[in-house]
């Protein structure tokens, strides 16, 4: 079995760089070649989106997705496929699409923290205060390091406390209160929720 091995500098939008690596497994060479057509597709569809062709760039990601070898053995041009198209929706300021999006990235790479993070940040702000917890929860599960533990747990603060669970922004604020993590805001936040249990 013959290994291709591809690495692509993915140039997207004004946001930056997003390196991807492919490893490309082909038992024959119409096989290799198929497979480097479609990864040559991909380039080109982040060409697009580059240029701000979005119309072009969406399109062409999408037909990738309903292609059978990237549906089923390419996994990581099929990943990369729906998280462009998530940043491409987010950029355009498409949020429920781009939301659609980046739930199905976690559903592909569910360790992704940055992706729950994202995804909880644009729940909260949708008011999905139910969706808010459950992202955060999985932020907190898969946590890179303790950097981002306070933040996240402030932001469970808040979604507790915006769906009235005054008892769980109650026993959060204790637990970052018991850290030494003090902002005015969560201070602010802590009278709230007593005068609000009663």
């Amino acid at each position: 079995m013959k290994i291709l091995e591809i690495s692509i500098l993915l140039f997207f939008l004004k946001q930056g760089n997003v390196v991807s690596s492919f490893v490309i497994t082909n038992p024959s060479p119409l096989r290799e070649k198929t497979e480097s057509l479609l990864v040559e597709k991909f380039q080109q569809a982040i060409g697009s989106l580059a240029q701000s062709n979005y119309e072009e760039g969406i399109k062409a990601l999408k037909e990738l997705l309903e292609n059978e070898i990237v549906a089923e053995e390419l996994h990581e041009l099929r990943y990369q496929c729906v998280y462009n198209l998530a940043v491409v929706y987010e950029e355009l300021k498409s949020l429920r699409d781009a939301f659609i999006y980046y739930y199905k990235c976690v559903s592909m790479k569910e360790n992704d923290f940055n992706i729950w993070l994202k995804l909880s940040n644009y729940c909260l702000r949708l008011h999905y205060f139910e969706q808010a917890e459950h992202c955060y929860q999985n932020c907190v599960k898969y946590i890179p390091t303790s950097f981002y533990e306070n933040m996240i747990y402030e932001k469970m603060v808040f979604t507790s406390f915006l769906s009235k669970n005054y008892s769980a922004a109650q026993q959060r604020i204790d637990y970052l209160l018991s850290k030494n993590y003090k902002s005015p805001e969560l201070i602010l936040l802590r009278g709230i929720v007593a005068r609000e249990k009663g």
